[in-house]
């Protein structure tokens, strides 16, 4: 009983957009099986086999029980658990949200950096050809106008540089299909790409306390998480841009001012064997400014704008929205102590984030 409840909270998180807490839940179930088994099994085979390499063991295992044992149950019962489609995207997503915290975590000896009055911007080539782009700051901007800005799909031109063009088509109220072509600089084509991008609640994660929004090119891995949803071809003659990972992490300012931590980068290869330096440079410069400042002055412009009357005609997306940062903000003043006060992001100024001071 105490499995099938912790599977709910799972499938709970899960459907609440909350895809680290649904993993470290999933985790704890794994776990917990694996534990009822080696109780069961009264030996210390399971003893030092992780959850992610139960799998094998217990199935041998399970062969030699009674098919109505309590031992078989259990491993049908992870095995019923694994099979589902809800694991099989979470797992994903939770590897992406994995992958770009642990970009942001990494130091930046050695990349290329630019100082702006507003925010902070570093980039890297990779030895294979793959550019790293990553910027912080924080906009004087409350998260929801940014947020906006992110899920509107079709207008990622007016802030996306290179990008001529962009299409989407909606799967869930946080995930959808995006097609770009970007324009790059004379002499290179076009290049395209089928994009899978979906929003991650994590406010009430109290090491993030962040919304999250994820991009991919699509591939075979991530192709599922379009669902029955058909995806839009491209001519196999067109070159790709290839985008292995895209992160737009935002952070809410702690005391409720309109203010945002803003941290993304854009891991991509455009598929160009050699790229001036020149072009690299160029390209590098626009980057380092145009998408902050860009994401930034749109979302002081949300009054009277499209992004404002998209959210009065996409109620199932961005009353979401509404819900879980009303929820957020008042779960955050549930258990901020009386005595302690915190200082917003624009009091400690730059990209050092919230700090508290406790009365002494």
């Amino acid at each position: 009983r105490g499995i099938e409840s912790l599977w709910e909270e799972v499938r709970s998180a899960y459907e609440r957009e909350k895809v680290l807490l649904a993993n470290d839940l999933w985790l704890s179930l794994k776990k917990r099986i694996a534990e009822a088994l080696r109780f069961r099994r009264n030996s210390a085979t399971h003893a030092s086999v992780s959850p992610q390499q139960l799998s094998a063991s217990m199935f041998s295992h399970a062969q030699s029980q009674p098919p109505n044992s309590t031992y078989n149950r259990l491993v049908n019962l992870l095995h019923q658990y694994e099979k589902d489609t809800l694991i099989k995207e979470l797992e994903v997503k939770a590897k992406w949200a994995a992958d770009a915290f642990a970009v942001l975590s990494e130091g930046t000896e050695g990349w290329d950096y630019v100082k702006h009055k507003t925010h902070e911007f570093w980039s890297k080539k990779l030895p294979d050809g793959t550019y790293i782009f990553r910027c912080e700051g924080v906009m004087d901007q409350p998260v929801f106008n940014i947020v906006s800005i992110l899920v509107e799909g079709d207008q990622h031109p007016t802030w996306c540089p290179f990008l001529e063009s962009s299409q989407n088509w909606e799967i869930t109220r946080v995930s959808q299909i995006v097609q770009h072509t970007y324009s790059l600089p004379w002499p290179f084509d076009k290049r395209y790409t089928n994009l899978l991008g979906f929003g991650v609640d994590a406010l009430d994660d109290p090491d993030k306390e962040c919304l999250m929004v994820l991009a991919k090119s699509l591939n075979e891995e991530s192709l599922f998480l379009c669902r029955d949803k058909e995806v839009p071809e491209i001519d196999p003659a067109k070159p790709r841009m290839d985008i292995h990972l895209f992160a737009f992490i935002m952070t809410p300012d702690p005391t409720g001012k309109p203010a945002t931590k803003v941290q993304f980068f854009a891991k991509l290869d455009p598929n160009i064997k050699a790229i001036p330096q020149w072009v690299t440079n160029a390209a590098t410069k626009q980057i380092s400014n145009m998408t902050y400042t860009s994401v930034r002055n749109l979302a002081a412009k949300f009054k009277g704008s499209l992004y404002e009357q998209r959210v009065k005609e996409k109620r199932h997306i961005y009353g979401f929205l509404e819900e879980i940062l009303n929820i957020a903000q008042t779960t955050r003043a549930a258990r901020t102590p009386a005595a302690q006060t915190t200082i917003g992001f624009g009091d400690v100024g730059g990209r050092t984030g919230a700090v508290s001071s406790r009365a002494q």
